[in-house]
C-alpha cells in the first residue's frame, strides 16, 4: 500500500533524516480504560481520548518499526499519529533517552490538611481557637458552611484568619431576604480571599458578582455534588501524580461538624473524634482517619478500569467489598463500559 507521507505533518518531519524516533511529551500522559484510552495532557488541561491499541503501541514502538509491522493498517496509524502531532501530544528525535517520562514518585505536600470546612452555627471557644492556630495545619482552602444564616460569625472568622496563609476561601450559607446586598459587597471588597459566596435553598435571581451563586439545591447536594461532565475532572500535573498514591477528593480533607465532630464529608456516616475534646491535629493524623486518604480508584471496583480514574475528584465514599478491592453504593454518571454519562438528578 503505498502512501503519500507528505500529506501528513508527522511524517514529512519523522521520516527526516534526524528525527526517527516518536515520543508523547512528558505531560501527555496515556490511560487505559475498559472501552477505550485516553491522553491528558496535564499541560494544558485537555484530554484526547484514542483507542486503547494506540496506547498499547505508543508502549510497545518508538520508532519506524511500527509502521513496518503494521504495514496493513499503515494509512490509520498515519491518520492517528499525524493527529497526536498536530495536537502537540508526540515529537520527533533522534535521541529519546534524553527525554525522561514525568515522575510519577514525587507528590509531596508539606500540609496536614489541604481542605478544610467547618460548620460555623455557633461559634464556640474550641472553634475559634482552632482559626486562630489554623496556620498551624497549612489548611489552603477553607469551606465555611451554615444552616442557620449569622453573618457575625462569618465577620468573626474572616478576621480570625485575616493574617493566614489560606488562598482561598468559599463561603455556603442558607439566604436571608433581609440581607443587604452591601453588606455581601463589604464582604468581599476586604476579604480578597472569599472565592465565592454560594446561598442554597432560594429561588432568589439576580446577579450582585461573578462570585455569588444562588442555587435552589439543598446544603447537602451541594456539598456531594457528583461528578456529572469531563469539567469536573483535574487534569494537571499535581493532581495526576496525587491521584497514583492517594485519593483525589479525600487525601487532606476533613469536616468539622458545628458540635465539633470530625469527618471526611457532610455525607459521612462516621465520626473519628471531637476537637473540643481532642486536639484537632491528633484525630486528622490517626491511622483510622487517614486510610482513606490512601484508597486509590486502582482499588475501587469500577473505577479501576476507567480512563478517567487518575484525574477524577469523586466525593463518594468507597465501602470495603473484599481484602482486595472497595466499591461504591450509589452508581456513577460515567459508565466506562459505555463511554456514555448519564443526568445526576441532584444537579
Amino acid at each position: 500500500m503505498n502512501i503519500d507521507t507528505h500529506n501528513y505533518t508527522f511524517f514529512s518531519e519523522f521520516y527526516s533524516e534526524n528525527q526517527n524516533h516518536f515520543k508523547l511529551y512528558a505531560s501527555c500522559v496515556p490511560v487505559k480504560g475498559v472501552n477505550r484510552g485516553a491522553i491528558f495532557d496535564l499541560q494544558r488541561g485537555n484530554i484526547h481520548f484514542v483507542p486503547n491499541i494506540l496506547l498499547e503501541l505508543l508502549e510497545e514502538f518508538s520508532d519506524r518499526q511500527l509502521f513496518e509491522e503494521y504495514a496493513e493498517q499503515k494509512k490509520m496509524l498515519y491518520k492517528y499519529f499525524n493527529y497526536l502531532y498536530e495536537q502537540d501530544l508526540i515529537f520527533c528525535t533522534n535521541t529519546p533517552l534524553n527525554f525522561p517520562s514525568i515522575s510519577k514518585n514525587n507528590y509531596f505536600s508539606p500540609n496536614y490538611l489541604d481542605f478544610l470546612s467547618v460548620e460555623i452555627n455557633t461559634m464556640q471557644p474550641y472553634k475559634i481557637a482552632l482559626f486562630e492556630r489554623i496556620d498551624n495545619l497549612g489548611v489552603r482552602e477553607l469551606v465555611l458552611i451554615q444552616n442557620i444564616f449569622n453573618i457575625d460569625n462569618i465577620k468573626k472568622i474572616l478576621k480570625l484568619c485575616e493574617e493566614s496563609k489560606i488562598t482561598g476561601i468559599v463561603i455556603i450559607t442558607p439566604y436571608l431576604e433581609s440581607l443587604k446586598d452591601e453588606e455581601i459587597s463589604k464582604i468581599f471588597n476586604r476579604n480578597l480571599r472569599v472565592l465565592q459566596w454560594i446561598f442554597y435553598g432560594t429561588s432568589q435571581i439576580k446577579e450582585l458578582n461573578s462570585k455569588i451563586v444562588f442555587s435552589k439545591k439543598t446544603l447537602a447536594n451541594i456539598l456531594c455534588k457528583r461528578i456529572s461532565s469531563v469539567n469536573d475532572f483535574v487534569v494537571n500535573t499535581s493532581a495526576y501524580i496525587e491521584a497514583l498514591s492517594y485519593n483525589l477528593y479525600f487525601n487532606k480533607r476533613a469536616y468539622i461538624t458545628d458540635n465539633g465532630f470530625v469527618k471526611h464529608t457532610i455525607d459521612d456516616p462516621f465520626t473519628y473524634g471531637n476537637i473540643e475534646k481532642e486536639e484537632f491535629k491528633k484525630i486528622i493524623l490517626s491511622k483510622k482517619f487517614q486510610k482513606l486518604w490512601c484508597i486509590t480508584k486502582n482499588e475501587i471496583k469500577i473505577c479501576k478500569n476507567c480512563e478517567f480514574r487518575f484525574v477524577c475528584p469523586d466525593n463518594r465514599i468507597p465501602v470495603k467489598e473484599n481484602k482486595k478491592e472497595y466499591t461504591q453504593k450509589t452508581s456513577c454518571c460515567y459508565n466506562p463500559k459505555t463511554n456514555m454519562w448519564k443526568i445526576d438528578e441532584t444537579i
